[in-house]
């Protein structure tokens, strides 16, 4: 058995401070597995350091480790759905959501001819509305013209039901 989607998260003025602090977290969250019967993916671990955009003049002088495995630092990583990044600005997660709306705007008007109005709004709520609505933080942090492009696209599908 394995234990999915587990996060710890640390926070503080000194990078390597809490590197230590999570090295040790990790040792005690290991033996808990082991005791419990549960294994830790050392393949799919790995770490991010969430940080101001512009400040990156840290020096990381401590590794991070499970059962004396080094863990990878990523710059990316998805975490239930949503793809996050260093500077939490969210653009690789926008780019994921803009390519799913209008893959789903093309599908669904392609369909739209066949299917009679109460058939397309269900399909517009089911694959447009709930991947506009999910993580709705991501907008806040996007470019105008960009969002206004992508929010145009929808508002036609939208205006074409009765």
């Amino acid at each position: 058995m394995y234990a999915d989607d587990v996060a710890l998260y640390y926070g503080g003025n000194d990078i390597n401070q809490l590197i230590l602090k999570m090295n040790d977290d990790l040792r005690s969250f290991n033996e808990w597995c082991v005791f419990n019967g549960l294994d830790i993916s050392i393949e799919k671990s790995n770490y991010m350091i969430f940080h101001k955009a512009h400040d990156t003049k840290f020096t990381i002088k401590e590794k991070v480790y499970i059962q004396s495995n080094e863990l990878v630092r990523v710059y990316t990583f998805k975490y239930l759905g949503v793809i996050l990044n260093p500077s939490l600005f969210f653009n690789e997660h926008f780019d994921m959501v803009s390519l799913k709306l209008n893959s789903a705007i093309a599908k669904i008007q392609c369909i739209k001819r066949f299917v009679n109005d109460k058939v397309l709004r269900t399909l517009i709520n089911a694959y447009v509305v709930s991947v506009v609505d999910f993580c709705i933080c991501i907008w806040s942090v996007q470019n105008n013209i960009v969002l206004d492009a992508l929010f145009l696209r929808v508002l036609h599908l939208i205006a074409s039901v009765n």
